[in-house]
């Protein structure tokens, strides 16, 4: 290759002929770049408008499934979600109840002025926990209004009257007077439920739940 390039050079027809390869070879190696340039762009763009896409389709899907959760719905998170709870007790009597829920089965703690016990719900039965042994538990709600700690039972009740619903402030509220002598007031983010205050002229009774297990 070295002596015929040589021989080239040696006439003028080599010499224009040798630097006719050489510009041949530059607009060859330009035209490669710029197909490679083209070519890195085109997937550059196409990953950006996949992940637009990826990004989009779950913003979409996120907001389609908080749009679609009904207030039966949230209802629904109380009796077949998991959460932890708070439920406290004030007035004539004064009862702490902590623990978690998962889909009717609990474990929590009770306390008054007087002991603190630990508890389990399970398959609807109340069992007292001690020393991890149980037996049957029927003094959970004593002096208090137990049916107020069913709320399947609770929402059927005041599902079928009328609310008054407040959509002023950050969290929704609906307000009903005169269930049972009660005053309650459900609390409720786009989600879920987040509060529920029940009083009459003896006890308050207030339920706070926390999702984020």
């Amino acid at each position: 290759m070295k002596k015929w390039i040589d021989e080239l050079k040696k006439t003028e027809k080599g010499k224009i002929l040798l630097k006719f390869m050489g510009y041949m070879a530059f607009f060859v190696f330009v035209i490669i770049l710029v197909v490679v340039a083209n070519a890195n762009q085109k997937n550059d763009n196409l990953e950006i408008k996949n992940e637009s896409n990826i990004e989009e389709n779950k913003n979409t899907s996120e907001e389609s499934t908080t749009e679609n959760l009904t207030y039966l719905d949230k209802q629904k998170k109380l009796y077949e979600g998991k959460y932890e709870f708070n439920y406290t007790v004030t007035g004539e009597l004064n009862v702490t109840y902590t623990g978690t829920f998962d889909n009717g089965t609990v474990e929590g703690y009770k306390e008054t002025e007087e002991e603190l016990v630990r508890y389990s719900i399970e398959d609807g039965v109340t069992y007292k926990v001690k020393l991890n042994k149980k037996e049957e538990y029927d003094k959970l709600y004593e002096g208090l209004d137990a049916n107020l700690f069913d709320f399947r039972q609770l929402f059927d009740k005041i599902n079928s009257t009328s609310a008054i619903i407040d959509r002023s402030k950050e969290e929704k509220t609906y307000t009903y007077d005169g269930i049972d002598g009660y005053h309650i007031v459900v609390t409720l983010s786009d989600i879920e439920i987040d509060k529920i205050e029940i009083n009459n002229d003896v006890l308050t009774y207030t339920f706070t739940f926390d999702y984020n297990l």
